[in-house]
């Protein structure tokens, strides 16, 4: 794919109704990609703050029931009224950004879109999709060794 857009190869799209653990599953899926990939960045949007920081307090509960990602993520989980973030001990994070202009100019390797029916498609164009441009670059891939290991797409 040259360039990432909203309908392309690597793109999910989830609907469910309430109740079905969208939110649950979206965070054991950040959470499991945050782990296994080292240093990724993954950048939760949705349209208001509370919306965002609502993904982040799953992580809590999934700290707090299961021991071994416990051990995966560095420190504590910040939240405050601005934004919400996990930095894991293995470089990766996972940070909410509120869709709007003044998220412009962040960098991510997957973006989650939640409650993106009440998001602005021209903002998800101009400024989410532009959050796509680098790839994510882990410790291993600096040794000669692995110049011919494929870069992995990032994720929309």
């Amino acid at each position: 794919m040259d360039s990432p857009n909203a309908v392309g190869l690597n793109t999910f799209v989830y609907f469910a109704s309430r109740g079905l653990g969208k939110t649950y599953l979206t965070m054991v899926f950040c959470l499991a990609k945050a782990i296994l990939y080292p240093g990724i960045k993954i950048r939760v949007a949705a349209p208001n703050i509370k919306q965002a920081t609502l993904l982040i307090g799953k992580a809590i509960e999934l700290r707090r029931d299961h021991p071994n990602i416990d051990r995966e993520i560095e420190g504590e989980i910040k939240m405050n009224k601005d934004q919400a973030k996990i930095l894991l001990k293995n470089g990766s994070t996972i940070e909410t950004v509120v869709c709007g202009e003044g998220a412009r100019g962040e960098r991510a390797n997957i973006i989650i879109m939640d409650e993106s029916r009440g998001m602005n498609k021209n903002v998800i164009d101009t400024v989410f999709v532009p959050f796509l441009t680098g790839t994510r670059m882990p410790p291993y891939s600096k040794n000669p060794k692995y110049e011919k290991y494929l870069k992995k797409d990032n994720f929309f």
